[in-house]
């Protein structure tokens, strides 16, 4: 009997433990936006960013993936610039692919995303007109790498903002 009450204390002491030990969720901020060739130097760059100025308001469907399956998904619409439009929280850390489709828009399947305890991570759509499916597969350097890029682009959407005031 000695044995039993030890045993279910130890257990009991377990399930408190298990409930005092949370596991620190991340989140994905997402933005539906738009690639636009930054230097217009030809008549060919321009049309492409006409056809894709073309492209803002237009609905996308936006999914969350994890070993291949949709976890969340959420229609918003598309993006000028990278502000972020929403965000999914309480992701449980591993690793995920943010996938963008909808009508007149090049599916893109951005792969390789990891979500760490209690941190953000940014994806931006760089969507563009056409059809068909672009996969974009993220190693660590290219994380980075677009990290710089999307904190320049934010730096330069602000300055818009503040110059409109």
């Amino acid at each position: 009997m000695k044995r039993a009450f030890l045993a279910m204390g130890a257990l009991i002491a377990l399930a408190a433990a298990g409930r005092t030990a949370e596991v620190k969720m991340g989140d994905i901020a997402v933005s539906p936006s738009i690639m636009m060739i930054e230097n217009v130097a030809s008549v060919e760059d321009k049309a492409f960013n006409q056809a894709q100025l073309k492209l803002v308001k237009r609905p996308v469907l936006v999914s969350l993936l994890a070993d291949g399956k949709v976890l969340r998904q959420k229609e918003v619409e598309v993006e000028r610039y990278s502000g972020w439009v929403f965000v999914w929280d309480e992701l449980a850390p591993g690793t995920y692919d943010v996938k963008f489709e909808g009508e007149g828009i090049e599916t893109t399947v951005k792969k390789g995303f990891v979500v760490n305890p209690g941190r953000s991570v940014r994806v931006m759509g760089d969507l563009k007109a056409g059809s068909g499916t672009r996969v974009i597969e993220y190693n660590k350097n290219d994380l980075k790498s677009l990290q710089e890029r999307l904190e320049k682009l934010e730096a330069e959407l602000e300055a818009l903002r503040k110059a409109k005031k």
